[in-house]
């Protein structure tokens, strides 16, 4: 899966993947704390996170949780699942109209993890065409599927400056 890039955001990106109800082991979350450490970002509770031995890996998801609010992403954390399946549209949306993200990947992406676990919202319906051909009479080519759904990416963000991908 497609991951954000700076450590803060890819502590969002765990949050908001915990938000939607996946199973985000304490490996991870330590494992996300010491390259957040690496990468610069500092704060007591992420160090203690780091440090975290296996013996000590129940302590994780609330050091996590701890490390969240000090580095102040923890407002940004979607409250509930549906809304943090829509965040994850929108990260995988932005990085395929950035580039960062090959639009059919983005595409299969959006199809699996927030349409089809959100009943197919018709908000999502141009993004997913790309990753899935619904007419197997008509052919489309890769090219001009990922030029569809690099259009249908940026209708969905409907061109917002800001980056809505996260923190």
């Amino acid at each position: 899966m497609s991951l954000p890039e700076d450590a803060t955001t890819r502590l969002w990106w765990l949050a908001v993947e915990r938000a939607a109800g996946w199973r985000v082991g304490a490996d991870r979350l330590i494992e996300a704390g010491l390259a957040a450490l690496l990468d610069g970002v500092d704060c007591q509770s992420l160090r203690l996170l780091a440090g975290l031995g296996r013996s000590e890996e129940l302590e994780a998801a609330s050091l996590f949780e701890r490390t969240l609010e000090e580095l102040g992403v923890a407002t940004a954390v979607p409250a509930d699942a549906d809304q943090a399946l829509w965040a994850m549209a929108r990260c995988w949306a932005s990085r395929i109209v950035d580039g960062r993200l090959d639009p059919l990947e983005g595409a299969d992406l959006i199809l699996w993890h927030v349409y089809v676990p959100l009943d197919g919202p018709e908000e999502l319906h141009a993004i997913t065409e790309g990753a899935i051909d619904r007419d197997p009479s008509r052919t489309v080519p890769p090219e001009q599927k990922r030029t569809n759904t690099i259009r249908a990416a940026e209708r969905f963000l409907g061109k917002r400056s800001p980056d809505p991908s996260g923190p």
